[in-house]
């Protein structure tokens, strides 16, 4: 897993917390608390979680009155990284009538 794509671990983290919930009732009640259909809980029991966006996630985790909170925090100990966007080279032409 490429660790600068922070989508796969979320996608991992809401799959779980999805089947922590419902992974022990039928399959059929499953879907149907979450909006979507059997085959669709079968790939989620067998965490084929590529199949799911993560809006889709939060939809289903919302369904069965779950909050799903996002927090952002600085990576960096070194503070917030700074961007230098280069100017534009000014125009040279000095020649001005007057």
């Amino acid at each position: 897993m490429d660790e600068s794509d922070p989508i796969p671990a979320l996608k991992q983290q809401l799959g779980d917390e999805l089947v922590a919930h419902i992974g022990m009732w039928n399959q059929q009640v499953a879907a149907s608390a979450i909006g979507t259909d059997q085959p669709r809980m079968s790939d989620l029991d067998r965490n084929r979680l590529d199949r799911f966006s993560l809006e889709t996630l939060v939809r289903f985790l919302t369904r069965i009155d779950l909050r799903v909170e996002i927090n952002v925090v600085q990576v960096h100990a070194s503070g917030p990284r700074m961007f230098r966007v280069p100017s534009r080279p000014r125009s040279t032409n000095n020649s001005r009538e007057d």
